[in-house]
């Protein structure tokens, strides 16, 4: 009867030590992606060389929605980039600001054969920033995603008529007040896109 008795106690303890730790327990919830838009094949290919060109890890993670972001022709950026590379085709920049004047969303068309690369949604990233304390939703994020170096969020990107010239904004977020951004004009040669030049536009 004893044993009965002590035995009952145990699973009697063992069941509230269980129910308080499933209430004391946050539940993580789940992030669907939306459906993606359809963009040429020489986006996700820039998109690609700069992922392997431009970011360490080999687990990296990149926001499904593109960034929303406008280069006037006679921004600074223009008259830098213009000084360092004469050929520049100034349509490049109006094709950016037609596409960037709407958010996208990208698949995972990415070639990166020594990385994986995963999508996240936007709401997810705000999951993370929503905390009260910015530093606790960066913790949670680097729990859930350890070998990760942030998220990444890439622009639509701007074309020539040829094609063989383009311009991105590439902004990554990894920490509270840990965040960049650049510019990065590509040119295509021998049917390989190039990164030709990269400025800084902004830091957090």
């Amino acid at each position: 009867m004893r044993t009965i008795t002590y035995g009952f106690f145990f699973f009697f303890i063992l069941s509230i030590m269980t129910s308080c730790k499933e209430k004391g327990s946050k539940v993580e919830p789940e992030f669907k992606l939306a459906s993606p838009d359809n963009l040429d094949d020489n986006e996700y290919q820039i998109y690609s060389v700069i992922l392997n060109e431009n970011f360490e890890g080999n687990e990296l993670l990149v926001e499904q929605k593109t960034s929303s972001l406008r280069l006037i022709i006679n921004s600074n950026y223009y008259e830098t980039l213009k000084a360092e590379n004469l050929n520049l085709d100034t349509a490049i920049f109006v094709d950016f600001d037609a596409k960037n004047s709407s958010t996208y969303y990208l698949n995972n068309k990415f070639e990166t054969p020594t990385k994986s690369v995963t999508l996240i949604s936007e709401e997810e990233k705000k999951y993370f920033a929503s905390s009260q304390d910015p530093n606790n939703g960066w913790d949670a994020f680097h729990k859930k995603y350890p070998k990760s170096n942030g998220i990444i969020q890439f622009s639509r990107i701007g074309f020539n008529v040829d094609k063989n010239q383009a311009i991105v904004e590439v902004s990554r977020y990894y920490a509270s007040l840990g965040a960049s951004g650049h510019l990065i004009y590509l040119v295509r040669e021998n049917n390989s896109w190039r990164i030709i030049k990269t400025i800084n536009t902004w830091v957090s």
